[in-house]
C-alpha cells in the first residue's frame, strides 16, 4: 500500500504479519493419574520423559476420549421445594439441599429417601473424587446467601435455554425440574510454528516472547438461547488427590443478576434470610462471568509425545451447564469453538433418575407401618411401584391426590430394626416425614 514518510514524501510499505497461525483446543477433561490410565501406554513413555528433564503435574487433566463420560455429577432444580438436588454420574441420588431452613437451609441426609447404592457399598467410606467433590458442594450450600444466590442463577439459566429435545419428556425427572451437568472442561492455544521473531540486523531492542503474552477468551453466551453454559468454577491447576480441585468460593456467570428490563419479572428468589435480614449486603458470591487468559505455545510434530506435552498447557475450569445444548468459546482472532456432550452421556443417567419432591401434611385413616418391612427398604437401584396391601391387613397405602397422569407412591420413613427411635438416624428420619413420590 502507499503512505508517506516523516518527510511527506510517498513511499511504498507493506502491513506486516502479526498474527499466527494457531488453533483453541477445548476439550471436556477427566483427571489423569498415569499409574491408574495404562491403556493408552502412556507409563511406557514415562521414563523417557523424566530422562529428558520435563515435568508435570501428578495427577493432571487430559481430554476425555470419545468413550469416556466427562460428567462427573448431576444436579436437578426441584422447583416445587426450591431445592437442588444432587446425583451421582450414574443418577444415584446423593443428597437434597432445601431453601428455607431452620438454620438457613435444609440438607437432606445421604443417600435419603433412598438407601446406599448396593453395586458399590463401601462408597462411603472409601469416596471416589467425584462423591468428594459432591460432598464439599453440599457443604458449601450450608451458607444461605449462596445458595439463594445459586438457585436464582440456575432459574435464571434454565428460563432462557433452549426447551429441552423431545426425549426429555420420556423421563419422570421431567415433572420436576431442569437437569444440570457438572463437569470440567479445557482449553489451551496452539501454534502452527514456531512462534514468529524480529529478523532485523543489528536492533538492539529485545522483544517479548510470545509466551510472555496472554490471549483472553470468553466462553459462554447468555444473550443466545443455544449456549448451554450456566456457571464457571475456578479450578486448581491439577486434580486433587481427593476431590477434584474446585475452588467454590465463588461461580462466574452470565445469570449473575435479574436482565434490567420494564417488563422483567421477579427476582427468582427474594433476598431475605431465614431470620428475616435482607441479604443485600452481603458479599457477592455470583459474579459476572470473566474471561479465561491463555498463553500461546508450540510442539513441535516431530515429538512422539505430543498429547502428553500438550495436557499441561489446558486451562481448566469446573462448569455447570446444560447437557443438551453446546458450550461456545469466543476469541478476537480465531473462529467460534463448540463444545458439546454426546447424547448417551446423559440418556442412561436420566433414566436412573428417580423423580420425587417433599409435600404434606397429610390427613390418614390408618396408621403407617411403625418398621420397614422385609424387602421393602428403598433403594436408588429398585423401581419406585405402589405397594401391594394384603386385603385382611390393617395397614393400607397412603392415598395421595390425582398428580397428573402418573402414579405417584408415598415414602414414609421408618425406623430400621437395628436401631431405636432415640437415635439420630431416627430424629432425622422424623424431619423428614413429608418425604413423598
Amino acid at each position: 500500500m502507499a503512505t508517506k514518510d516523516n518527510e511527506n514524501r510517498p513511499c511504498e510499505a507493506r502491513q506486516g504479519v502479526y498474527n499466527q497461525e494457531a488453533r483453541l483446543n477445548t476439550a471436556f477433561v477427566v483427571p489423569f493419574d498415569p499409574a491408574e490410565d495404562q491403556d493408552d501406554g502412556t507409563t511406557i513413555r514415562r521414563p523417557a520423559m523424566s530422562s529428558r528433564g520435563l515435568k508435570e503435574p501428578f495427577p493432571l487433566w487430559r481430554p476425555a476420549d470419545e468413550w469416556e463420560n466427562p460428567i462427573w455429577g448431576w444436579m436437578l432444580i426441584n422447583y416445587a421445594n426450591q431445592g437442588l438436588q444432587l446425583f451421582l454420574q450414574d443418577g444415584t441420588f446423593y443428597r437434597e439441599v432445601r431453601l428455607p431452613g431452620r438454620n438457613g437451609t435444609q440438607s437432606l441426609q445421604t443417600w435419603e429417601p433412598f438407601g446406599p447404592p448396593i453395586k458399590d457399598p463401601d462408597l462411603t467410606k472409601k469416596p471416589t473424587r467425584q462423591l468428594v467433590q459432591l460432598q464439599l458442594l453440599v457443604a458449601r450450600f450450608q451458607d444461605e446467601a449462596f445458595l439463594r444466590d445459586f438457585w436464582a442463577m440456575a432459574v435464571r439459566a434454565a428460563n432462557k435455554m433452549e426447551p429441552a429435545p423431545n426425549a426429555f419428556s420420556d423421563f419422570s425427572n421431567a415433572l420436576i425440574g431442569r437437569p444440570l451437568a457438572l463437569a470440567h472442561a479445557g482449553w489451551s492455544l496452539e501454534l502452527a510454528r514456531l512462534p514468529l521473531s524480529k529478523q532485523a540486523v543489528g536492533d538492539s531492542q529485545t522483544s517479548e516472547p510470545l509466551s510472555k503474552y496472554v490471549f483472553d477468551i470468553k466462553v459462554g453466551n447468555a444473550s443466545s438461547g443455544f449456549d448451554g453454559l450456566v456457571g464457571v468454577f475456578d479450578c486448581e491447576a491439577a486434580p486433587g488427590q481427593q476431590d477434584l480441585g474446585l475452588v467454590l468460593d465463588k461461580v462466574y456467570s452470565d445469570f449473575d443478576h435479574d436482565p434490567s428490563s420494564p417488563t422483567t419479572s421477579q427476582p427468582a428468589l427474594p433476598s431475605m434470610a431465614s431470620d428475616g435480614n435482607r441479604l443485600d449486603d452481603s458479599p457477592k458470591r455470583i459474579l459476572p462471568s470473566k474471561k479465561i487468559p491463555l498463553r500461546a505455545f508450540y510442539i513441535s510434530p516431530e515429538n512422539d509425545d505430543g498429547n502428553r506435552r500438550r495436557n499441561p498447557e489446558l486451562v481448566v475450569r469446573g462448569v455447570l451447564m446444560d447437557p443438551f445444548s453446546p458450550i461456545h468459546t469466543y476469541s478476537d482472532s480465531l473462529p467460534v469453538q463448540e463444545l458439546v456432550l454426546p447424547a448417551w452421556t446423559w440418556q442412561r443417567t436420566l433414566a436412573n433418575i428417580k423423580a420425587f419432591l417433599h409435600l404434606g401434611p397429610l390427613v390418614v385413616t390408618q396408621d403407617v407401618p411403625p418398621a420397614i418391612a422385609p424387602g421393602q427398604e428403598l433403594r436408588s437401584e429398585t423401581p419406585v411401584v405402589l405397594p401391594d396391601i394384603d386385603s385382611k391387613s390393617e395397614l393400607e397405602a397412603v392415598r395421595l391426590p390425582v398428580l397428573g397422569n402418573s402414579d405417584w407412591a408415598w415414602l414414609q420413613p421408618c425406623y430400621p430394626d437395628s436401631k431405636g427411635a432415640a437415635g439420630v438416624e431416627g430424629e432425622d428420619s422424623k424431619r423428614g416425614k413429608t418425604n413423598g413420590e
